[in-house]
């Protein structure tokens, strides 16, 4: 898949350039909004950091596919690679990670370095975390590590500290556009039998592959919320509360559901013409991740949080400031 890899030339290539030089980091963090292609950047450096034709002069970027190393890495088949994702809990478990510790102090099995791959790295547990920190402040020569993350803030100050951060933007309109049609078709076909075109999409997914996947796997939810939300918008309080109950009953499948409000909002304040709509809309985005935060970290009920949420969407423009985020938030202190 990362031999197809759109996008992110600006980052590919400082990473080549740090490569020719010598001089890549061996504690590497990609950061970046979610579904953008970070883990295939990282693919793609690690095959140019195993192929066998790279040992004396970087000849490839990424890899040759054609040497003994690249077709194991390509097959998955590399003893010396090590993927993990800190969703998956058990892979990193304190003792698992001891375990990968320990195997990287012995001699390596085919290639020239090893690569440990560390996805959604957020989401590693603080101990398991503080057992890798020494590695990452006293690596080895031949080892390198790529973290990934998606909100680099979680992740303790000691490892941010010991990695060479690497930002990467969300893709451009036409990036998404070409990624759609050459990798995704089938799923395409999904959204513009939905009446979404490649192009409109392209616009309103802020740039993540992420949120494609998401409508796409959430098609009804999201037609309900293209039909509903211009409506509670242009002061349809009744409908707002009829939404609110309906979204609440299922916590469990509120979390996509509130992010293609997200997407759908983020649309509409980069397509409306008027300033004070785009202000009404801004407004309610804030609302929108304060909301998130009350119903899934303060456990309030997300009834009653998403009728607040609706019903501030549906003030006229002249309650702006009843409307204000500061006055949202105010209304659920403790």
């Amino acid at each position: 898949m990362y031999r197809q890899l759109t996008g992110h030339n600006k980052q590919r290539e400082m990473l080549k350039r740090l490569l020719v030089s010598g001089k890549l980091p061996h504690a590497i963090l990609f950061s970046g909004t979610a579904g953008i292609g970070k883990k295939l950047v990282a693919l793609e450096l690690a095959s140019a950091l195993f192929c066998s034709n790279n040992v004396e002069t970087l000849k490839n970027y990424p890899g040759c596919h054609q040497c003994n190393a690249c077709k194991d890495f390509d097959s998955g088949c590399l003893p010396d690679y090590s993927f993990l994702d800190c969703l998956q809990k058990e892979s990193v478990s304190a003792d698992a990670i001891r375990k990968l510790l320990y195997g990287l102090s012995l001699r390596s099995f085919s290639a020239r370095c090893r690569v440990i791959l560390i996805d959604n790295s957020e989401y590693l547990p603080l101990q398991s975390a503080n057992i890798l920190l020494k590695s990452l402040e006293e690596p080895r020569s031949d080892v390198y590590f790529i973290l990934i993350s998606a909100n680099p803030s979680k992740l303790p100050t000691t490892i941010r500290s010991r990695c060479q951060s690497i930002t990467f933007r969300e893709l451009e309109p036409e990036e998404i556009s070409v990624i759609l049609r050459k990798q995704l078709p089938e799923q395409l076909k999904t959204l513009e039998s939905s009446g979404i075109a490649a192009e409109e999409f392209s616009l309103l997914s802020g740039g993540s592959l992420a949120n494609f996947t998401m409508v796409v796997e959430h098609i009804d939810s999201w037609q309900l919320i293209n039909e509903h939300l211009p409506r509670i918008f242009n002061g349809d309080i009744a409908l707002g509360q009829e939404f609110a109950r309906e979204l609440g009953k299922n916590k469990e499948a509120l979390k996509p559901q509130l992010h293609l409000i997200r997407v759908f909002v983020q649309k509409h304040m980069r397509l409306s013409e008027r300033p004070l709509d785009q202000l009404r809309w801004s407004i309610f985005l804030t609302n929108l991740i304060h909301s998130e935060y009350l119903i899934f970290e303060r456990n309030i009920s997300p009834q009653i949080v998403l009728s607040k949420l609706f019903s501030t969407l549906a003030l006229p423009v002249s309650e702006l400031t009843v409307n204000s985020p500061k006055n949202f938030i105010s209304n659920w202190s403790v």
